[in-house]
Parts: C-alpha cells; sequence; structure tokens
C-alpha cells in the first residue's frame, strides 16, 4: 500500500496514474478477480486524482494469487504478511511500457476492512484514539488485549462497523454515503466527523510515539494542524494504563469469552504449578545419581510425557491429576526406566 513496494536494485519500478487511467486499470483487475473470489476496492480520499497503486481486498487462498500471476505475469512481486503487490504491465491497456502496481490485502471480513482502510489514514486515526484507552481498532475490527503477568490474548469486542461507530459515537451513514461526496477543500469535514466521537481528545495525539510519527502521511499531518497539535513536541505515551476495558467488554456481551480466556489462563498457570521441568530434573539426579544436560533434559522430559499420555493428551494428563500424583508418577518413571 503506498505504490512504492516494487523496487529494481532500489529504484521504483511503477508509475503513478491519473484517475482516468486508474479507473480504467481498476475495472480490468476487479473483473478478472472477482471471477476467482468476493472482492472490493478500498475508498480513497474523495477528490483524489493521482494513484500510486490500486489497493483490492479479497477472500482467498494462495490459488486466488496463483491465478493472478498466470493471468497478468507481473515482472516484480512482493510479499508482506496478508499483502500481495505486483507490477501490472499497462502496455495492453493504456500506455506501453508503465508499470502500475496492485495491492492485493487478504482478510476475513470484507465490510469490516473495507470500512478501515477507507479514506487513506482515517481508520490508523480512530485506532490512535481507542488505543488511548488500551482498545485497539483494525481491519478485523475492534479489540482489546486480556493481560495476566506472561499471558496476553486477543479477544475481538466487535468485527461489524456499524456496531463499533455506534461505540464510538461516530455517525456510520456519513462515513460511508457522504464523505464520498466531498472535496478536497472540504477535508475538514471528515476531521470534524472524527471529532465527534465521544473518546476524542487532543491529549492522544500530544503523546503519539516517536515510531508512530515517523509514517505519518500529508492526511494525517494535515489533521494535527487542524487540531493544534505540535507532532514535533508530543510526549510519546499514548496508552492510559489504567483504563478499564470490563465495561467496554460488558458493551459489547462479550463477558462469557472474557470468562473462557481468564479460565485459560488459570488452566495454564495450574499445570505450570503441577509440573515444573525444574523439579524433574532434581527428581532424576536423586534417583539416578547423576545430573541431565543439555539435549538429556528435553529427551526424558518427552520420555516422561508420553509414559502419562498414553491414553490422553498431556493437558488432559495435567488438568486431571494433582501435583502430588504427578510427582508419584515421576517417582515411578524413574525407578523403572
Amino acid at each position: 500500500m503506498g505504490g512504492k513496494s516494487l523496487k529494481d536494485n532500489g529504484i521504483i519500478v511503477t508509475s503513478r496514474l491519473d484517475l482516468k487511467k486508474y479507473l480504467i486499470i481498476k475495472e480490468i483487475v476487479v473483473n478478472f478477480i472477482s471471477i476467482n473470489t468476493n472482492c472490493d476496492i478500498i475508498p480513497e480520499l474523495p477528490d483524489k486524482d493521482s494513484f500510486g497503486d490500486l489497493d483490492v481486498l479479497y477472500i482467498g487462498n494462495e490459488n486466488v494469487i496463483n491465478f493472478v500471476k498466470d493471468y497478468f505475469k507481473p515482472k516484480y512481486e512482493y510479499y508482506n504478511g496478508n499483502i500481495y503487490s505486483f507490477s501490472l504491465d499497462c502496455s495492453n491497456y493504456i500506455d506501453k511500457n508503465l508499470l502500475f502496481q496492485i495491492d492485493m490485502i487478504l482478510v476475513e471480513n470484507l465490510e469490516m476492512a473495507k470500512c478501515y482502510f477507507s479514506y487513506g489514514d482515517v481508520g490508523k486515526i480512530l485506532g490512535a484514539i481507542v488505543n488511548h484507552y488500551n482498545l485497539k481498532y483494525g481491519y478485523d475490527g475492534l479489540w482489546c488485549y486480556v493481560e495476566k503477568k506472561n499471558f496476553i490474548e486477543k479477544l475481538i469486542l466487535s468485527s461489524n462497523p456499524k456496531e463499533i461507530f455506534d461505540f464510538l459515537g461516530l455517525d456510520y451513514d456519513y462515513y460511508m454515503d457522504e464523505i464520498p461526496k466531498l472535496k478536497k477543500h472540504e477535508y475538514n469535514k471528515i476531521y470534524d466527523w472524527i471529532m465527534r466521537s465521544k473518546f476524542f481528545n487532543n491529549d492522544v495525539f500530544n503523546n503519539l510515539n516517536n515510531h508512530h510519527r515517523r509514517y505519518l502521511r500529508p492526511f494525517y499531518l494535515d489533521f494535527f494542524k487542524y487540531i493544534n497539535v505540535d507532532i514535533n513536541n508530543s510526549k510519546g505515551n499514548n496508552k492510559i494504563t489504567n483504563y478499564d476495558v470490563m465495561p467496554v467488554i460488558k458493551y459489547f456481551k462479550k463477558e462469557d469469552e472474557y470468562s473462557n480466556i481468564i479460565k485459560k489462563y488459570d488452566m495454564k498457570e495450574s499445570r505450570k504449578k503441577k509440573f515444573n521441568q525444574m523439579e524433574f530434573i532434581g527428581l532424576y539426579s536423586h534417583i539416578k545419581g547423576k545430573k541431565l544436560v543439555n539435549k538429556e533434559i528435553g529427551t526424558q522430559i518427552n520420555i516422561f510425557m508420553e509414559y502419562c499420555s498414553k491414553n490422553m493428551s498431556w493437558n488432559d494428563f495435567l488438568d486431571s491429576n494433582t501435583y502430588e500424583s504427578i510427582k508419584d508418577r515421576i517417582m515411578d518413571f524413574l525407578l523403572k526406566n
């Protein structure tokens, strides 16, 4: 995304297109990809007249990419996580000796991804706002992390754009229907829409860290100016660490999912207490009269795990036994083997 992924010896090989040529290429690419899978285009900022790439959201697997490769036969390609970028030779469509970058973005939810990526950096700005409250917003929805000690798990709160916008206090219909009608000189209306969120405050953007600031694009920077934030003097801590996400979890009726994650954590902690590798090594040394070293440690523990879980999984074995009974099993194993 951004039209700068495809290079030859460090030099960008693709060109920008004006609106007329972009629309021709968009129709050709989308018509082909839609034959093979569900896909959609990310809406650009309104009144945009120059394009560095075409972003296509799609649902599918590697077969979709193979179809694209076989048909368009790109000279240059690049993989970055769930994004496949390739060079489209425009010779047969608009101009000879012209390559244009196509980005195919693999997603699970087209509606949610389209909402997040729409209109340049709006989704990133909303993400910065909710991050201030220990929440996350991205192309797969709104979520939080359940964290306890060394345990962390993602809890999806919603993957429904309208539901998320209602929570944020934002007008979803305006976002999808009215923003595309705006002109370049009316971007302040998008900024005003963002600022109507009940979670918006300038501190969010006063505290962006250096890593985040490095990747800001013109739309984002103009937003900073509009809200009177000096990006060069931001403090670099964009999170309220003591913000309680439980009311948010209850708002989205995710208490059961939250409880299941806590149970998973408790069970993991219980298993740790029931079987301790260091204790196993100590008992081995005591009974066998020699120390386990290097690879021997993993080998003996694996043999013991197989010994105990012939008719069940290792976790089921731990869950169905107490610390004392597992210690007895270790002693029995070491004396017999």
